[in-house]
C-alpha cells in the first residue's frame, strides 16, 4: 500500500510546497473516504494515489507561480476564438469562393455548414501556428481585473494591477484569493494566465479598511481615472473609476446605475452591471468595466462594483433624518 509520505513527496517533486502537498493528500483521503465508505483503507489510498498523480500532472503541465489577488471585477465568459470566427464569416459573406480559396472557411459537403477555419499562419509571437487550416475550436474563458502580489518564487511582483485570465472558478468582487498563474507582460500590462489548480481564500478584509486602501493603491498606480475622461474614449476601453450613484434600477440581467462625479459633474453616465449591486442613491462606488459607445453616448459595461461602506452609512443617516421631519 502506498504511504501518505510517498504521496506528499511526489507532489513536492512536482512543484507543490510541503504544506500544500500535505493538505492536498489529507483532503483527498477524507473526500474518498466520504464518497466510498465501504472500501478498505488500502483501496481508498489507491484512489488518493490516482488523484495525486492527476494533480501532479496538472502541476507539471501548467506550472505557475502563486499570487495573492484582490478581485476588482470579473468579466462575462467569452470564447477566445470568437473574433477570428467573426472575421472568417465576414470574409465568406463578402466573397464565398475567395474565402474558401484563402482558407478562411470550408463548407461541409454533406450538411452544407460553413465552418470557420484558423486562418492565422503565425501566432502573435511570430511562431508557426500548429492549428493553421483547422476548424476554430470553442474555448470559453473569463478575465478578472485584480491587484496581484507574488507570494512564491522570487516575489518580484508586488501590488500590481493585472488581468487574470483562463477557466476561472467563481470569484467574488472585493475578496482576496491565492491562485497559481504564469505571468507575462505586454504593452506594460501584467497578464496572469490562470493555472486550473484551484483557489484558496486569503482571508476577509474589513470592508472600510479595504476600500480606503484600495483607493490609495489605485491612486499610487495612476490607475484611477476621472469619470469625465470617458467622454474621450473611442469605446471598449477598460477603466477603473470612482463615482456617486444618482439612480439605481434592478433588472433581470443585473443593476443599471446612473452615476456622476460630485466634483466634476458630467450630466450622468449609465452603468450596466452584470450582477445585482446593492448601491443606494448617494453611495460612492468604485467601478471596473469597459466603455461602450451607445447611440453616440459613452456608457460603462461594469463587471465589478465595490461600494464605499462609509457612504452607505452616511446615506442611511440622511434618510433617517428625513424620515423624522414632520
Amino acid at each position: 500500500m502506498v504511504s501518505k509520505r510517498e504521496l506528499v513527496e511526489y507532489l513536492v517533486e512536482a512543484g507543490l510546497s510541503a504544506v500544500d502537498a500535505e493538505k492536498f493528500v489529507t483532503e483527498a483521503f477524507e473526500k474518498w473516504r466520504e464518497l466510498k465508505p465501504n472500501l478498505e483503507e488500502y483501496a481508498i489510498w489507491d484512489l488518493v494515489k490516482t488523484s495525486v498523480k492527476l494533480y501532479a500532472r496538472k502541476l507539471k503541465r501548467y506550472g505557475g507561480t502563486k499570487f495573492e489577488v484582490l478581485v476588482l471585477g470579473v468579466d462575462n465568459p467569452r470564447d477566445i476564438y470568437e473574433r477570428f470566427k467573426r472575421v472568417a464569416m465576414k470574409m465568406y459573406r463578402e466573397d464565398p469562393s475567395q474565402a474558401i480559396l484563402d482558407g478562411y472557411v470550408k463548407v461541409d459537403d454533406a450538411s452544407g455548414e460553413v465552418i470557420p477555419l484558423d486562418y492565422r499562419k503565425t501566432l502573435f509571437d511570430g511562431s508557426e501556428n500548429p492549428n493553421y487550416g483547422k476548424p476554430l475550436p470553442t474555448r470559453v474563458v473569463r478575465d478578472a481585473v485584480v491587484i496581484a502580489t507574488q507570494v512564491s518564487g522570487d516575489k518580484s511582483i508586488v501590488n500590481r494591477l493585472a488581468i487574470l485570465s483562463g477557466d476561472l472558478p467563481e470569484l467574488q468582487v472585493g475578496r482576496r484569493y491565492v491562485v497559481a498563474a504564469r505571468s507575462t507582460e505586454r504593452n506594460d500590462v501584467l497578464y496572469l494566465n490562470y493555472a486550473p489548480l484551484g483557489v484558496e481564500e486569503a482571508g476577509v478584509d474589513d470592508p472600510r479598511e479595504l476600500y480606503k486602501q484600495l483607493i490609495k493603491d489605485l491612486h499610487e498606480m495612476d490607475a484611477l481615472v476621472e469619470l469625465k475622461s470617458i467622454e474621450n474614449c473611442d469605446g471598449y476601453e477598460m477603466i477603473i473609476t470612482k463615482a456617486m450613484v444618482m439612480d439605481s434600477v434592478d433588472t433581470s440581467r443585473g443593476t443599471i446605475l446612473t452615476v456622476d462625479d460630485v466634483d466634476n459633474p458630467v450630466g450622468g453616465i449609465t452603468v450596466f452591471c452584470n450582477t445585482m449591486v446593492g448601491a443606494d442613491v448617494g453611495s460612492e462606488v468604485l467601478i471596473t468595466g469597459r466603455v461602450i459607445i451607445r447611440d453616440g453616448e459613452p456608457t460603462i459595461n461594469a463587471f465589478g462594483v465595490i461600494v464605499n461602506p462609509d457612504t452607505v452609512q452616511e446615506v442611511k443617516e440622511v434618510l433617517m433624518d428625513l424620515s423624522n421631519i414632520e
